[in-house]
């Protein structure tokens, strides 16, 4: 169930990335308090990095009647049968790895992800001139 919020922040949808072993998944190793002697760090596996374009499915699951909608006081409810929404979107993403990834060439994160997908060579300057002013920012980060 989503509240108050549409599928751009439905963190399931990552579940389906690393269903299908997204090449654009990433090991981080963050700091953090492990509580584990000597452990200063964290390895986050199959870390989703960046922007995704997960409305992009939200037509689909609506026809499917995979996804049913309402009002409750001023914010939508959303709930979604997420089993059958894992049954119509897996084979969708074996033929398409990139369905969740926007076709904005600007956007850092999923120009990116395509190149990843494409085999050229990644050019990392290419996105320094391209980026906002923080450095921490989720979705330019690459």
């Amino acid at each position: 169930m989503l509240f108050g919020v549409d599928n751009d922040r439905d963190t399931i949808m990552h579940s389906l990335e690393e269903a299908i072993d997204a090449k654009y998944l990433r090991e981080l190793d963050i700091p953090a308090p492990t509580y584990l002697t000597g452990e200063k760090t964290f390895t986050l596996k199959k870390f989703p990095p960046g922007h995704r374009d997960f409305l992009s499915v939200t037509p689909l699951l609506r026809r499917r009647g995979l996804l049913k909608e309402s009002v409750v006081g001023s914010a939508c409810v959303k709930v979604i049968d997420i089993k059958g929404m894992f049954a119509l979107l897996m084979p969708i993403l074996a033929e398409d790895p990139l369905l969740f990834i926007c076709k904005n060439e600007n956007c850092n994160s999923c120009n990116w992800s395509r190149k990843l997908y494409s085999g050229e060579e990644i050019d990392l300057t290419s996105y320094e001139k391209n980026h906002c002013d923080d450095i921490n920012c989720e979705i330019c980060v690459i």
